[in-house]
């Protein structure tokens, strides 16, 4: 990923705020029922999400390009107690290192909007859908711009954080509206099951919303 050094940076203090797993992954209970299978936790950060995604597969794999990132990750991993089913894997969303058709789900939570050209958002879409199986699914989050805090920002844009010692640090993101980003999954190839909102795990109108959320499947 093109901001992995912003990522290395800023790694202690996102893993001292960011333990929870996201609360938009509520909303996708419904299309998640305990399987056999293998998931992909595509640019799983330090993990946060992924022992939530192991309830419900045998299977998952973790990857992220941020070697502090996945240091992070290990280390719940283990805490969790989860080590004989999860593997770390050190590699970048555009260029997936796994088999055609290897995992029956992809999650890809906070990821894509990192990646402000086109061309590399296609690429992620493409890498997911060429690992994923025929009739496997993809959930995506991406941050939804009608919020207030974002409202002054253009769709390319970098957002500040501010590390304990006052250091500024700008990450990269792009800001989609729905019918776009729905648009550019269906170029891909995915059909898209549903397209919605979110709000602290429920469903919300576009305006305030935190995340925009959207489930592909591959035909």
């Amino acid at each position: 990923m093109p901001t992995t050094p912003v990522f290395d940076s800023i790694a202690s203090e996102w893993e001292e705020y960011r333990q929870k797993p996201l609360s938009a992954l509520e909303l996708f209970k419904p299309f998640l029922r305990k399987t056999h299978g293998k998931a992909l936790d595509a640019g799983c950060g330090n993990a946060r999400n992924t022992p939530f995604i192991a309830q419900y597969f045998d299977k998952v794999i973790c990857l992220d390009e941020s070697r502090k990132m996945l240091w992070f990750a290990r280390k719940r991993i283990r805490q969790e107690d989860l080590s004989k089913r999860i593997k770390i894997v050190k590699g970048d969303v555009r260029a997936l290192p796994f088999p055609d058709a290897y995992f029956d789900t992809v999650f890809c939570i906070a990821v894509l909007h990192h990646f402000q050209a086109k061309r590399e958002q296609t690429q992620v879409l493409h890498e997911i859908k060429r690992v994923l199986r025929k009739g496997g699914i993809c959930f995506i989050t991406v941050w939804n711009k009608h919020q207030q805090k974002f409202f002054s920002l253009q769709a390319k844009a970098t957002v500040k954080w501010t590390r304990r010692d006052k250091t500024l640090i700008h990450r990269m993101h792009y800001f989609f509206e729905k019918k776009e980003l729905t648009e550019l999954c269906k170029k891909t190839g995915f059909r898209v099951k549903k397209a919605f909102f979110e709000k602290k795990g429920a469903l919300a109108r576009k305006q305030g919303a935190f995340n925009l959320c959207t489930v592909l499947e591959k035909t």
